[in-house]
């Protein structure tokens, strides 16, 4: 049945010359308005999974499609308006001034430092040894164990040492 349609479609014959040659008309126009339509960029859609779905409107977390309203990120499979949230970890928070997460919890990075998942205050510390916050400017963490740096540049195993005056063979000062 369909061949015979589009045979009798595309072949001219007999006195609905002039019909056949209008349906024709307005369906390469219909064609061609379909392409404009999803094909030439006036609508951009984007995959969500198997699904599609206009970002302009909408927006996909983890394959999850939701309305975007203000929404700019992403925690999970909800979104967020990253002005006012922050996403730790999965668990979303109010923002209020934090900056960084540690974590599930959201800290002010200005005053706080996250070392392995322990939040401490920072004061003038950079710079974390295992757990512990640290200035490297005055102590050195070799391995895990913190010093005091002195003229150490360098560690050896788990002790500081300066490789200007002192050599490290197989984690032993030699």
């Amino acid at each position: 049945m369909y061949r015979h349609f589009v045979r009798n479609l595309f072949h001219e014959r007999g006195s609905n010359d002039k019909r056949r040659e209008e349906y024709k008309m307005k369906v390469a126009v219909f064609a061609f308005l379909a392409f404009l339509f999803c094909c030439s960029g006036t609508i951009d859609g984007a995959a969500c999974g198997r699904r599609w779905y206009d970002p302009r409107f909408k927006i996909c977390c983890n394959g999850v499609i939701s309305s975007k309203g203000f929404s700019s990120a992403c925690c999970g499979t909800r979104p967020y308006d990253s002005r006012f949230k922050i996403c730790c970890n999965g668990v979303l928070s109010s923002k209020g001034f934090s900056s960084a997460c540690c974590g599930t919890r959201p800290y002010d990075s200005r005053f706080k430092i996250c070392c392995n998942g322990v939040l401490s205050s920072k004061g003038f510390s950079s710079a974390c040894c295992g757990t512990r916050p640290y200035d490297p400017r005055f102590k050195i963490c070799c391995n895990g164990v913190l010093s005091s740096k002195g003229f150490s540049s360098a560690c050896c195993g788990t002790r500081p040492y300066n490789p200007t005056f002192t050599r490290c063979c197989n984690g032993y000062l030699c």
